[in-house]
């Protein structure tokens, strides 16, 4: 695959996964891709529900709502976004006398596999589009990657930095790759969840494990609940660990 001319960016687009799990194992490859392209603006492109993990990093410039239940419902609503996509970022308070920051996209950086974000992107003309050549969209990317039986076999953490790798400085993977995962939050929300955890009695130093046991669509996706039971009592019992069980209410 031909590389991205590094000089020719300035501007960096990334099409946020729609699911919160999924959006988590992005963080590492979004902090590759800030490392790969230093100085450069990245904004994400994310559906409101998504947007909150992405908030306070500090790898993103700029969050751009894609409202699909709102404007940017149907392929009318498509239009307007890729409209909207062409002018390019709209600058915040601390970064409108940069210079570099104005004018059109010049990357997108697709994490999401669908054939939607390929056509957006082309439609708003951002010239160098980067993505797997998944779900038939592989002519609409200006630099596809195949989706290998390897690369389906990999984890999603090192599926989505692939995409970073792909991207052709390597100036974030001359060292390896960072895979950590990371959410940046507020002094306040901290404060708020040392309140909560005081409450149940969990105190600093304690190992704290968190279990999420749902999932969307069904029960496909859901590892079955006796087998989560099984794994917390051992977490509990063998580490000493307390368990913090995530869900809705």
């Amino acid at each position: 695959m031909k590389r991205i001319p590094f000089h020719a960016v300035e501007r960096i687009l990334i099409r946020a996964p729609n699911w919160i799990g999924d959006a988590v194992m992005s963080i590492p490859a979004v902090r590759a891709l800030r490392r790969s392209f230093p100085g450069r603006r990245i904004d994400i492109l994310t559906k409101p529900w998504v947007a909150p993990v992405y908030e306070h990093s500090p790898d993103i410039d700029g969050i751009v709502l894609y409202e699909g239940k709102g404007r940017h419902s149907g392929w009318a609503g498509i239009w307007r976004l890729s409209r909207e996509l062409r002018k390019g970022p709209k600058d915040r308070k601390d970064q409108r006398d940069r210079k570099d920051f104005n004018g059109p996209y010049d990357l997108a950086v697709l994490f999401q596999n669908a054939f939607e974000p390929a056509l957006l992107t082309f439609l708003a003309g951002i010239p160098f589009r980067l993505g797997y050549a998944a779900d038939g969209r592989g002519l609409l990317l200006t630099h596809p990657i195949p989706v290998t039986r390897e690369l389906k076999r990999r984890h999603q953490i090192d599926y989505y930095l692939e995409i970073i790798r792909r991207a052709g400085s390597g100036r974030s993977m001359e060292s390896g790759a960072d895979d950590r995962l990371s959410l940046y939050l507020t002094p306040q929300e901290r404060a708020g969840a040392v309140k909560i955890l005081q409450k149940y009695g969990i105190e600093r130093g304690d190992l704290i494990i968190g279990v999420n046991p749902g999932a969307a669509f069904g029960s496909a996706k859901r590892w079955p609940q006796e087998r989560y039971a099984e794994l917390s009592k051992e977490l509990a019992e063998d580490m000493g660990a307390r368990l913090l069980i995530f869900g809705r209410s």
